[in-house]
């Protein structure tokens, strides 16, 4: 081995470095012969070479021979050059080490090179807990910021997830009779399944889905569709973040406020206002919606039928069938906050309604005779017997009819417990569809509502919770009435203030009691005054989720 060899390792370091090295290896070759008879060097820690150990049998220290001897030798000539090349690989690695400090010695003096920042990587969502879900497409709403989030939902692909719940409730009123109005049984006071749903979910990169099948006895035992969708996504590469655009087609909810996207199954309030149920008899309606999401801003685009599904069953009519072939386009825009790891966050926004109603026209009918037995004796006298004149037929018409909302909700976490407060309004124009249909075709005038709700509800630990809500609606804000020779206006706005009380263990079971105080202006007393009815109701509700 040359020292050319041993010097080519050491070229990194710097000149003056490696001329010492370079010197110290050209004088440890130089006397390797002579270094063999000296005693067997002690290794310290900075030094740890061990040196080839002496053959067994050699001879002693004063018995080895000079170097001159060793020459004139050819058998020792033979052992001592072995000897030095097992010097000369242990001298290298003693160099190598030695390189392999002094590099570590530079580094540490020389300044670290600055390098680009980084981003952190996201950390996979964590699987929620099963039987959390979020309609697809859901707004931003009053209980999205709530601590328990729905979670199966478009935000993140999970793939398929089945989930579902049942709500069994007891429910008193004071307008419970043992009668029967037009068929209709009067009794209120009974044990009723209310909803009995099953639903799989399906989130992709691209594609999202979501059937769900519902079952209840409210107006006899009724089962149907409650939510058949199939959406299209530009995902946000941000985690669990709303799509950039999302298109929903099928049984999915309108756009339109907050207290509609809210989702039966996290809301603790029994069911939607008194105005809210007027205008939109289900949840869900059958359309085609655009949603999305940009930072904190929120939008959502839809078209659809204008015949909500009502899942109280018993529909009336075309049961659900849309006659009218101009459509009902609805829109809202708005912020939320909740997706920032906030102790509060703030979900707020503005809505549209824009439609048409439809007036049914009669058939026509033929001419007839009637006989109207006046005095009862079962025989056809003078004058009992009536000309009927046929009535040509009418055609149907379809009017406008309108609606524009604002929301706001506010949730703040604090030591006591997550505390929501929400507020929401909305004026409308012959938009009501299930307590005061208007017909402005047959009356020959529109009909204005006017419909608002407050409330909050406090958590008091994990396990129950507190809420208070008020919601007013006037289903005819301009409407008059004679009385006693005089025209007065005529207040049907009904209030009604909902305290609730609960106990939940979280993501499976619920117990909750709501009580239901109706002000309004429905009954009349002695004196033909409009007067309060006495319609308060109470209800107590178990529900179970999977």
């Amino acid at each position: 081995m040359s020292i050319e060899s041993l010097r080519s390792p050491l070229r990194p370091l710097g000149s003056a470095r490696r001329g010492a090295v370079a010197a110290l290896v050209a004088s440890i070759v130089v006397h390797a012969p002579s270094a063999l008879a000296q005693q067997r060097p002690t290794t310290t820690v900075e030094d740890d070479i061990e040196l080839p150990a002496r053959p067994s049998g050699a001879p002693s220290d004063a018995a080895q021979p000079s170097a001159t001897s060793a020459l004139a030798q050819p058998a020792s000539a033979v052992s001592s050059s072995t000897a030095s090349e097992d010097l000369l690989r242990a001298l290298q690695q003693r160099i190598d080490r030695l390189e392999a400090r002094l590099v570590q010695a530079e580094q540490r003096t020389q300044p670290p090179v600055a390098r680009p920042p980084q981003a952190p990587t996201a950390a996979p969502p964590a699987r929620p807990a099963a039987g959390d879900y979020t309609p697809i497409g859901a707004s931003s709403l009053v209980h999205t910021t709530a601590a328990r989030p729905d979670a199966y939902s478009v935000l993140e692909p999970v793939g398929l997830v089945l989930s579902g719940f049942v709500q069994a409730q007891y429910e008193t009123s004071q307008l419970s009779q043992d009668q029967l109005l037009q068929g209709m049984a009067l009794n209120r006071d009974r044990f009723v399944l209310r909803r009995s749903r099953l639903r799989v979910d399906g989130s992709w990169q691209w594609f999202a889905m979501a059937l769900e099948l519902d079952a209840n006895t409210v107006r006899g035992p009724v089962a149907g569709v409650r939510r058949a969708e199939a959406s299209f996504l530009w995902r946000n590469a941000a985690n669990n973040a709303v799509p950039w655009l999302a298109i929903t087609a099928g049984v999915t909810e309108p756009a339109f406020g907050a207290e509609l996207g809210e989702g039966v199954r996290r809301r603790w309030f029994m069911e939607r206002t008194t105005g809210s149920l007027a205008f939109f008899g289900g949840e869900a309606d059958v359309g085609l919606r655009a949603w999305g999401g940009i930072g904190v801003f929120r939008y959502a685009l839809g078209v659809f039928n204008g015949v909500p599904l009502d899942d109280r069953g018993a529909q009336t009519g075309l049961r659900g069938v849309d006659p009218s072939r101009h459509l009902d386009v609805s829109g809202r825009i708005g912020v939320d906050t909740s997706a920032r790891a906030r102790s509060w966050s703030v979900a707020a926004g503005v809505s549209f309604l824009s439609g048409s109603g439809f007036h049914a026209g009669d058939e026509g009918t033929k001419p007839g005779i009637e006989w109207r037995d006046n005095n009862q004796n079962a025989m056809i006298d003078a004058g009992e017997l009536v000309a009927i004149a046929g009535r040509a037929p009418t055609p149907s018409f379809t009017f406008a009819r309108w609606a524009l909302n604002a929301d706001l909700a506010l949730r703040v976490r604090t030591r006591a417990g997550t505390t929501r407060v929400f507020a929401e309004a909305t004026m409308a124009t012959n938009l009501d569809r299930g307590l005061l249909a208007p017909d402005p075709i047959a009356t020959g005038y529109e009909l204005r509502q006017l419909h608002a709700v407050a409330g909050f509800t406090q958590d008091v630990t994990q396990y129950g919770i507190v809420g208070f809500r008020w919601d007013v609606y006037n289903p005819n804000s301009d409407l008059f009435e004679e009385r006693r020779g005089a025209i007065e206006p005529k207040n049907q706005a009904i209030h009604t203030l909902s305290p609730l009380v609960g106990l939940s263990w979280p993501s499976h079971l619920r117990l909750v009691f709501q009580y239901d105080f109706v002000l309004d202006a429905l009954a009349r007393d002695a004196r033909g005054v409009p007067t309060d009815l006495a319609n308060n109701q109470a209800t107590l509700r178990v529900q179970g989720d999977f």
